[in-house]
């Protein structure tokens, strides 16, 4: 199965859109679009650059993470018992990765996002 890819950016009414990310197109009204989100339904919304961001994984719940969301996970170190962490991801250019930016921890402030089992349990916050 292929990955999804998926995008969400804020429109000027500061509601989430959520589908394709286009640029410099033209929407319904024959207007300018510089980037933007193009919806399901096929018609382009314009929404704010700087809040795009790209859909990552689902949750235990089955919600859907994007970049910068907030979300606590467990983390399994070697064999010792999980501990539980909250961060966000951040997509590293340098390494084409994504990693987990963390909050409040004395030990970690970033890990490299794997999917091989020593992340588990995300649960959006």
């Amino acid at each position: 199965m292929l990955p999804m890819i998926k995008f969400r950016g804020m429109n000027h009414l500061n509601k989430y859109e959520y589908g394709d990310l286009i640029h410099n197109t033209i929407n319904s009204a024959n207007q300018i679009i510089e980037v933007g989100i193009k919806k399901a339904n096929c018609y382009a919304v314009e929404v704010y650059p700087e809040s795009v961001v790209r859909f990552v994984q689902f949750d235990k719940n089955n919600n859907e993470i994007y970049e910068k969301d907030r979300f606590r996970f467990k983390y399994l170190k070697e064999l010792d018992q999980p501990i539980q962490l909250i961060g966000s991801f951040i997509w590293n250019q340098d390494e084409l990765s994504y990693e987990i930016d963390i909050e409040e921890n004395d030990y970690y402030s970033c890990l490299r996002f794997v999917g091989n089992g020593t992340f588990y349990d995300f649960e959006l916050l």
